[in-house]
């Protein structure tokens, strides 16, 4: 999201102290999505890779977040994870639908002001890859 997501708050207190709640920091802000554009992205998503599959992140790091809305949120952090060309690879459904109209500098391959025609995938190791949008 290139906005403040709305219904949630980040809990900042160490493990085992009460509570301490905190707008969400803006840099993680891309990390969350409302379901429909989740969805759309997916959509994008299972175009190139199939078998790709969405969650919603709520373990580990991610269970520092609290839903207002804590039984169906709209707004919350989900990643799409999938396999393609022998790559694996696990994508911020936010941040891969953010960048389809604003490209992330030295990951995505369009100009900015364009839209994308077709999303790929990079190799980063040996079995990691990275999907970006290309021109």
């Amino acid at each position: 999201m290139t906005e403040y997501p709305s219904g949630v708050l980040q809990n900042v207190a160490a493990p085992g102290k009460p509570a301490d709640l905190q707008p969400v920091n803006q840099a993680n802000w891309k990390w969350f999505s409302t379901q429909a554009d989740a969805d759309t992205t997916l959509g994008w998503v299972k175009a190139l890779s199939p078998g790709a599959q969405m969650g919603d992140a709520t373990k580990g790091q991610y269970s520092q977040y609290v839903y207002f809305d804590q039984t169906d949120p709209d707004v919350c952090v989900r990643v799409i994870c999938g396999m393609e060309d022998g790559l694996f690879f696990v994508e911020y459904a936010g941040e891969l639908f953010d960048a389809h109209e604003n490209p992330r500098p030295f990951i995505d391959d369009y100009p900015d002001g364009e839209t994308p025609t077709q999303l790929k995938i990079m190799q980063i190791t040996p079995q990691l890859g990275q999907l970006y949008w290309a021109a």
